[in-house]
């Protein structure tokens, strides 16, 4: 599938991404295979919405760097804190599923208080 193309399909999509149990709507604004991808979230808790999470790639030798992002919240409150901790167990999850063949998602994945 060229760049445009899936572009296309990925605007187009507003099915809900299951993040944690929860679900959210993201928009993909910029998708540049292999090197990055940008979310802007348009559904969600309210704490997220008009926020945007981006993935930047790079090869360094053998390994694939990713630089991640979630920013413009509007206030850093609490639940930010629980998110930027979360991402991280997400990444990891996905370090694992790419290097075994098997991650760590939800519900599987590492909890960290209550509100999972």
């Amino acid at each position: 599938m060229d760049e445009q193309h899936a572009r296309g399909n990925q605007r187009r999509r507003r099915d809900p991404i299951p993040l944690w149990g929860r679900r959210y709507r993201h928009e993909v604004l910029e998708l540049d295979p292999d090197k990055r991808v940008l979310w802007q979230v348009v559904d969600g808790p309210q704490e997220w919405i008009g926020t945007t999470v981006s993935f930047d790639l790079r090869q360094e030798g053998d390994w694939t760097i990713i630089l991640f992002k979630h920013q413009g919240w509007k206030e850093p409150v609490e639940f930010m804190h629980h998110c930027s901790t979360k991402w991280g167990v997400f990444l990891i999850s996905l370090k694992s599923l790419l290097e075994t063949g098997k991650g760590a998602p939800a519900p599987n994945d590492i909890k960290l208080d209550s509100w999972e």
